[in-house]
């Protein structure tokens, strides 16, 4: 595991601020855990075996909660105590309690930094990665939305194509085999210039590469491999034949006042915009992602070491960045690990007409309760790089530690929920 260098993070200048929060939104949060909770014990008593496992688990459920919040407590909350002053008893105690109450994990617990909650009873107004996961496989289910408009990165660029909204230029799709000029097809002609391939339907950065130009003609990997034009294609081709369709596209660059936070990488913000049935798109909140250390990483995934920073709605301004690694999910990170400059001594270029995009796009996906938009601040303003329908709510939550429950979010599912009765 690497190093942090400790001038990078430092002890959280002050505690999380209490949370304030209306009867109505404590009590819309708590509805959506009670409706998760009642999905658990559906699935679980669908037969005697499981129903039967069940009822010994939730028996014995006080003494193996326990068991795992000591052996998370041994493994993280050493740094916890150094960084926030929370001593190891709390913890343990507050991670026992709050897997009682609300089932919640010590993922959870260090992840959005509950360990600094004035009331414990505020825990419910974050959603774990899996509480999320189950109610928007509920929803949608309820819904029967077509989920392939976002999830297919090849019907998502028709569709943004069609109403005008910029998106990132294909050069060509690789499917089965073979290969064929975007979008009418034909022979494959490569730019003389950067590019980037990855699949059609990839999650998390899963299968990217970059393709950077070289003067003698060849296209050059982040790993140092080389290939020519035809050999590109033909490398294309052959991960299509069992890793499904790839797509090649023109390398976006980052804008230059941001470039310092990504040299190797382009850098994206994730914009989380979300409405009620019959309401109209709405900001819902934005994190910046920026990739590792690493120059070699070719994508800014948050979930393999990359930084994220809250965006401030109203500046576009950065805020201290975290990582997603839960050994140092105590840390607040202030400068950026390339520049050193502060990371809140950036400010996003075009960021109003970044925002005005992606509530653009949400009234093209208008079927979807809430869609987490990437975009890429380039030079010539922000274009849609995707849209994500299943938006990590830990990417959401853990930067800045802002619960869901304090936003647009539980509002829009109860909507969208009632309306697939």
């Amino acid at each position: 595991m690497a190093i942090v260098k400790a001038k990078r993070f430092a002890i959280p200048r002050q505690p999380m601020e209490r949370l304030s929060v209306d009867a109505a939104a404590r009590r819309n949060s708590s509805a959506l855990h009670h409706l998760h909770r009642q999905l658990v014990r559906r699935r679980n008593y669908r037969s005697f075996s499981r129903a039967s496992g069940a009822v010994i688990a939730q028996g014995i459920r006080p003494l193996t909660s326990f068991v795992r919040v000591w052996r998370s407590t041994r493994t993280y909350g050493p740094e916890v105590a150094r960084l926030a002053g929370v001593p190891l008893w709390r913890q343990l105690l507050q991670q026992w309690l709050i897997a009682m109450r609300f089932g919640f994990s010590s993922d959870a617990y260090y992840r959005y930094r509950l360990y600094r909650l004035d009331n414990l009873a505020d825990a419910e107004l974050f959603f774990p990665l899996n509480v999320n996961m189950m109610l928007r496989t509920h929803l949608y289910q309820r819904l029967n939305v077509d989920t392939s408009r976002l999830i297919d990165k090849r019907i998502f660029h028709r569709v943004c194509t069609a109403h005008q909204l910029p998106v990132a230029v294909i050069v060509a799709e690789f499917t089965a085999g073979a290969a064929r000029a975007w979008p009418d097809g034909g022979e494959v002609t490569l730019p003389r210039g950067d590019l980037f391939s990855k699949p059609a339907d990839s999650l998390c950065g899963e299968g990217v590469a970059r393709w950077i130009w070289q003067e003698d003609g060849y296209y050059r990997s982040e790993g140092g491999e080389a290939l020519t034009a035809d050999e590109l294609c033909d490398h294309l081709k052959a991960l299509s034949h069992s890793g499904g369709s790839y797509l090649l596209q023109r390398r976006l660059a980052n804008h230059p006042s941001i470039a310092s936070l990504g040299p190797g990488a382009l850098c994206t913000a994730r914009i989380v915009t979300c409405r009620k049935v019959h309401g109209q798109s709405e900001h819902m909140l934005s994190v910046f992602r920026m990739p590792p250390e690493s120059d070699a990483a070719p994508a800014d995934n948050f979930a393999l070491g990359g930084f994220a920073s809250p965006i401030d709605e109203a500046t576009g301004v950065l805020r201290d960045a975290v990582r997603k690694d839960l050994h140092y999910a105590a840390v607040d990170y202030h400068e950026s690990p390339h520049s050193g400059r502060p990371f809140a001594g950036y400010r996003l270029p075009y960021w109003k007409a970044a925002l005005e995009l992606c509530l653009r796009a949400h009234d093209v996906f208008s079927e979807f309760p809430s869609v987490g938009w990437d975009v890429a601040i380039t030079p010539d303003g922000p274009v849609l790089l995707e849209g994500n329908h299943d938006w990590d709510v830990v990417l959401a939550q853990q930067p800045g530690a802002r619960p869901l429950g304090r936003t647009m979010f539980v509002a829009s599912y109860h909507s969208f929920h009632a309306l697939g009765a």
